[in-house]
């Protein structure tokens, strides 16, 4: 847990440089359309064939 801890300042960082020049309503928008991919990547159910030889 340690390392996660050390590491999220890093991430909050790296994240604020790249998305620092989008304005408000762009990371809005950016934060609804993530959402909608994770409620997309929710729903996936992934079935194994299985092999009836």
């Amino acid at each position: 847990m340690d390392t996660w801890d050390n590491l999220q300042a890093d991430f909050f960082d790296f994240y604020g440089q790249a998305l620092n020049k989008l304005a408000f309503d762009d990371v809005v928008t950016l934060i609804h359309l993530l959402n909608k991919v994770n409620d997309g990547l929710k729903s996936i159910h992934l079935h194994k064939e299985t092999d009836q030889e």
